[in-house]
């Protein structure tokens, strides 16, 4: 213990000097007589977002002269407050608290000798409440055209109120001449709009908490223009190059429509057998590239431009430069024997071996004839019987023969354009388990776009070789970025690496070889590095199963405990390949809504942080994920042990899972997207859910896809529950000028729409209702089917009770259709007297239900 006594009782010592002067520093050293600062707020407890605080430091004093200066500053403020202070070199300041929570303030004066020290009468605390609720945005946006999101999630419920019951309402109150921006969804957290002009736009927030409202909050969004892609174009060549000669592509058409300098790429994509494929003096990085024609086997080369400009890579369409045969002296053809696709010079022992001799050329671009013939094989191998080399005279034909000895068969092909010829040998040897050609798989562990400096990591680990022999990896920088002086390292394992020192595009090639020395194709895959990196941008939602079916109906869903999912535990059976399939009709949908700024892709990954004892999210129709992360059945596993493999999954690697839960109560979610820089989030989003017992409130329920009409008379009441889902109020249904509200007609009312109330708890009362129609022949009502009753104001659904409810236009008898011609006109005519439906639940604010728009024929 002496051992630490001695440094600790030296360390105290020396925070006993500093605190007395000792060791100078500070402006108040060599006992030097400080000024005082003196501060006081006109208030100390005010309001977030509502009431401006005014700070007085007028009372400081120096005992040797006038104070000079004046700096006051936070100590300590809220966590995420953005606060400012104004007039902060004054004796006089002001603040605004923009978020509730304690807020310390401290003046320092100096008198040109001196700064004051920290004393009690230097700080002045404010604390800020919200009895209001509170909006809260960002203040200024700085963005390029485009898609603009806005954030109010910090938006903040009164003192002890759930957040989750704030109310959105946005509005886009300024926006340059010209456009025509609109945000997407007012009432949403995270509004968007399409910035279509440069300049300046304003937005404005304003959150509501029953009945009350906050403080207009707005934020401006300077919208300037984004660099331009650039554009990769090639001159037209019009004429044809003799074969020996330098052909010259020009790329100067190319441009940066920002006006910045170019980086130029030339590649041949496809080359005439025998051709060199080179470039002259490096003229592939320059805007005209040259190269020597140098054969005419298929008459054409084709090349690639691509053009950077420092941001972003474009590319040309393949370009092609045709080549003329030379005259005069003739060049003889070159024969070339290759085994067959996906093949090497070893042959399976009683298996057809197809030969090719369609590599071989003729620089002159002269056609061909081929003579094959059996040079040697071994003892025992009948020719006549299992052969067919003597068959093939041209490049279409794939010659060959059957092996059914082991040991070396020699082949040879002559080729001639007509004044010369070449002959090649190559020996195939049969075997059993002949060898087979790996297969490369180039890709990039991650996302395919880096920020220079950071470290990208390619991934051949999805190579593979048919015969499982052991490969070698070989990786090529083909390309860098101008002035880039990078190098792989670890070029020959699975897993190189490359630190990119240029933003620009980083082409990189793999081959394999398997341990008999046979190679891949090639495989390339294109890195790109940039300079700087726009993060990610989510908004996040939650949704019903019923909101996957067509966009005519909205709602702002949050599965609180106000409104929370209900377990309806539906369950679907169907046989897949034989194999009985149970899985869960019922169920809730999580959405991240991200893009990224610099369209880099993104990966998605939902995490499950908090859920009830014992749940399991049941296999359900959507395989808990869309796009292109599903988790499907797989037919190497049973349907047992498919679902438990799900069901026990806590990770979910896509944009929008869907999930079925088993046990009532909260669950909480983490989200966070990934552009391949940073990572932006988690998100959390909170879902209550409960058995449909303890429901507590006015349960509604509505068609999954809309009803078809018909003419033929309904049954009274819906038919089950599998055409039902869960949807929360206020829900507005938009049923537009198509038929997907649907239409049923009998001898009286028609019937357009049906859905299921049941209350829970408690008596729910339905009051404003309102069937408002411009022409008094068509009379709309809501109508109590269970009770065969026109509900009317005040109707009361008593509690444990559910009623089926249809919205019914009652019409004259002598306009009842009698065939399908005279229900359009009908329809057409109902549409035309602009009916709509609405009424309100008593017992819960903001619970309305709105209907709009009969649709037409």
């Amino acid at each position: 213990m002496a051992v630490l006594i001695r440094p600790i009782s030296l360390f105290c010592l020396l925070l006993l000097l500093a605190a007395c002067g000792g060791g100078g520093g500070g402006g108040g050293g060599g006992g030097v007589a400080r000024p005082e600062a003196n501060v006081s707020a006109d208030v100390t407890e005010v309001n977030a977002g509502e009431d401006t605080v005014q700070l007085d430091g007028s009372a400081s004093s120096s005992p040797s002269g006038d104070i000079t200066t004046w700096q006051w500053r936070f100590l300590s403020v809220p966590e995420g407050s953005e606060a400012a202070l104004d007039g902060a070199d004054t004796d006089r300041a002001s603040f605004t608290p923009d978020l509730p929570g304690t807020y310390v303030v401290q003046l320092v004066v100096n008198d040109g000798a001196a700064d004051s020290a920290d004393t009690a009468p230097s700080r002045v605390t404010i604390t800020a409440l919200n009895p209001n609720p509170l909006a809260v945005v960002t203040e200024e946006i700085n963005w390029i055209l485009g898609t603009v999101q806005l954030d109010g999630s910090r938006s903040l419920p009164p003192d002890g109120g759930d957040a989750n019951l704030l109310v959105y309402d946005w509005t886009l109150t300024q926006k340059p001449e010209g456009s025509s921006a609109e945000l997407d969804s007012g009432n949403l957290a995270y509004p968007r709009f399409t910035a279509d002009e440069v300049g300046r736009y304003q937005a404005q927030l304003v959150v509501r908490y029953g009945d009350k409202a906050s403080q207009p909050a707005t934020v401006n969004i300077n919208i300037v223009e984004e660099k331009a892609p650039p554009v990769a174009a090639i001159a037209p060549l019009d004429e044809t190059v003799p074969r020996g000669e330098i052909a010259t592509v020009d790329g100067s058409p190319s441009e940066d429509p920002n006006g910045g300098e170019l980086q130029y790429r030339w590649r041949f994509t496809s080359l005439p057998a025998g051709a060199s494929g080179e470039f002259l003096n490096g003229s592939d990085k320059q805007a005209q590239a040259r190269f020597v024609v140098d054969s005419a086997a298929r008459a054409f080369y084709r090349l690639e431009l691509c053009v950077y400009n420092g941001v972003s890579r474009t590319c040309t369409r393949p370009f092609q430069v045709n080549v003329a045969a030379p005259e005069g002296e003739n060049t003889p053809p070159i024969a070339v024997i290759a085994p067959a696709y996906n093949a090497t010079w070893e042959a399976e022992r009683g298996a057809a071996i197809n030969t090719s001799g369609g590599s071989s050329y003729d620089l002159d671009g002269d056609a061909l004839t081929y003579q094959w013939e059996l040079v040697s094989a071994p003892d025992g191998f009948d020719a006549e019987a299992n052969s067919s080399l003597d068959s093939c005279t041209n490049s279409t034909c794939w010659p060959g023969f059957t092996p059914t000895v082991d040991g070396d068969y020699v082949v040879r092909l002559t080729v001639s354009d007509g004044e010369a010829s070449h002959s090649v040998t190559e020996t195939f040897t049969a075997i059993l388990g002949a060898n087979r050609p790996p297969s490369a798989s180039a890709a990039i562990a991650g996302a395919a776009t880096v920020l220079v400096g950071v470290t990208a990591t390619f991934d051949g680990e999805g190579s593979t070789d048919p015969d499982d022999n052991r490969l070698d990896y070989q990786w090529t920088l083909l390309d860098r970025p101008n002035n880039s002086e990078v190098v792989l390292q670890g070029e020959n394992t699975a897993f190189p690496t490359l630190t990119p020192d240029q933003a620009g595009p980083y082409i990189v090639k793999l081959v394999v070889t398997d341990e008999h020395g046979w190679a891949s194709s090639e495989r390339e895959v294109v890195l790109m590095a940039k300079s700087a990196n726009n993060t990610p941008v989510t908004r996040i939602s939650k949704l019903s199963h019923l909101y996957t079916s067509p966009p005519w109906m909205t709602s702002q869903i949050h599965w609180d405990a106000e409104q929370p999912f209900v377990i309806a535990s539906e369950w679907e059976n169907y046989l897949y390949n034989d194999t009985p399939i149970e899985y869960r009709r019922d169920y809730f949908q999580l959405l991240a809504d991200s893009y990224d700024p610099d369209q880099d892709p993104l990966s998605h990954l939902w995490s499950l942080v908090e859920a009830p004892q014992g749940n399991r999210m049941e296999t359900n129709s959507a395989n808990l994920c869309d796009g292109d992360n599903w988790h499907p059945f797989n037919s190497q596993e049973s349907w047992a042990e498919y679902q438990d493999r799900v069901e026990r999954m806590r990770e979910w690697a896509c944009a929008d899972p869907q999930l079925s839960p088993t046990e009532p109560g909260r669950y909480v979610f983490e989200y966070s997207v990934y552009d391949g820089s940073e990572f932006a989030g988690p998100f959390t989003a909170t879902v209550q859910v409960v058995d449909r017992e303890n429901y507590p409130g006015l349960l509604l329920e509505v068609p999954v896809m809309g009803q078809s009409g018909q003419l033929d008379p309904p049954p009274a009441l819906i038919d089950g529950d599998q055409n039902l889902r869960q949807a929360v109020f206020p829900l507005e249904v938009r049923t537009g000028n198509s038929r997907s509200g649907g239409a049923f007609y009998w001898g009286g009312p028609i019937q357009f729409y049906t859905f299921r109330l049941s209350a829970v708890g408690e008596d729910f009362t339905l009051v404003d209702l309102a069937t408002p129609s411009n022409n008094p022949l068509y009379e709309p009502r809501f109508m109590d089917l269970t009770h065969d009753r026109v509900i009317t104001e005040g109707y009361v659904i008593p509690q444990g009770t559910s009623i089926d409810v249809a919205w019914q236009v009652v019409v004259p008898n002598s306009e009842i259709p009698a065939n399908y011609t005279e229900k359009d006109t009908l329809q057409d005519r109902i549409a035309e007297a602009e009916i709509t439906g609405f009424f309100r639940v008593q017992e819960r604010e903001g619970w309305t239900f709105s209907l709009g728009g009969i649709p037409r024929s």
